[in-house]
């Protein structure tokens, strides 16, 4: 009977496996971000960045840069665009945060950690989401009303 491969080298056998998808980088001038969008995806470019649909039209997915002087021209360009093609007509107190995302080794396997910075009035609050791939699949109703759920408070 052959001992199949621990996580850690068949994690490493998945990072070698070339990702099926074409990269994107932002900023142009001095990229900060790449990421790989499917080849099945439609992309484009937007004034800050690209943006990208699933084939069937059905989730979007924009990736944008700006000097932190223009942030402001770039939301209120998203706010326009939110209302004029999306036709939503209500955000309810955005909350600002910075998301930092980890793919890692635990105890049980490969896991995602992620952590979420959100400003407040006397510092910093941090959300940290912690799972497998799989896990958080199996969760995912639940994981998304509880980030759902995240408003200022008044």
């Amino acid at each position: 009977m052959q001992t199949p491969p621990t996580p850690a080298v068949a994690l490493s056998a998945a990072l070698m496996v070339p990702a099926m998808g074409k990269d994107y980088a932002v900023s142009k001038k001095n990229p900060a971000i790449v990421l790989t969008i499917p080849d099945s995806w439609k992309v484009e470019s937007i004034d800050y960045g690209f943006k990208a649909a699933s084939a069937g039209d059905d989730v979007y997915f924009y990736l944008e840069s700006t000097p932190a002087k223009g942030v402001d021209k770039m939301m209120a360009l998203n706010d326009e665009g939110m209302k004029e093609q999306a036709k939503v007509t209500e955000v309810n107190n955005p909350v600002k945060a910075k998301i930092f995302n980890f793919k890692a080794h635990d105890k049980d396997g490969p896991t995602n950690v992620s952590f979420t910075l959100i400003p407040s009035k006397d510092g910093v609050i941090m959300l940290t989401l912690w799972g497998s791939d799989e896990e958080q699949r199996k969760h995912n109703a639940e994981i998304d009303k509880i980030f759902g759920s995240i408003r200022a408070a008044n």
